[in-house]
């Protein structure tokens, strides 16, 4: 790990083998995503930085701004990571794809609203969710393209008021 990187999150890609082999991390401080590559060998697993990347699709990271979430598409194709702590009325959804542990950057949709922490999609793969804690919008979901990219529009939004103040929106948001 990188001096000051503060890790938050993190995720193993592919996720769906019992040996993955590559652990991309979140980290709040530095705001980049560390892509780690794992290798298997009868002495142990050995660990390698194969990239860092800023979790700002423009690359630069407002002053003050965390990282929040990182979640892995089901088809192993897309990365997508919260953005929080911006600056603006709305922070950011940021969405990268993957090709063999390397990520290229895609776009950045805003979120409809301040301090999204965690996110999740939807079983079908085609809807992504996330909760802002300081609104205006707690709950937000947004539809997922074939190509991975986010729609601009959220398919759905609950206002902060049906759960509270400032500061009482969703933490972590998932379909049941």
């Amino acid at each position: 790990m990188i001096t000051g990187c503060g890790p938050r999150h993190g995720v193993w890609y592919p996720s769906k083998t019992h040996k993955a082999t590559h652990f991309l991390v979140i980290c709040e401080i530095s705001n980049e995503i560390i892509v780690n590559q794992i290798s298997y060998s009868a002495a142990g697993v050995t660990v390698h930085q194969s990239q860092i990347i800023s979790s700002f699709i423009f690359g630069t990271a407002p002053k003050g701004a965390a990282a929040g979430g990182i979640v892995l598409h089901p088809n192993q194709k897309d990365l997508y990571i919260t953005n929080r702590l911006t600056g603006g009325k709305s922070d950011t959804l940021a969405h990268f794809k993957i090709d063999s542990g390397f990520l290229t950057p895609g776009k950045e949709n805003p979120t409809g609203g301040v301090l999204p922490r965690m996110l999740s999609i939807s079983k079908s793969g085609k809807e992504i969710f996330l909760g802002n804690q300081n609104g205006p919008a707690a709950a937000v979901a947004f539809g997922i393209n074939e190509d991975g990219s986010i729609d601009a529009t959220p398919k759905a939004t609950l206002d902060l008021s049906a759960f509270g103040e400032k500061g009482s929106g969703l933490p972590y948001i998932a379909e049941i």
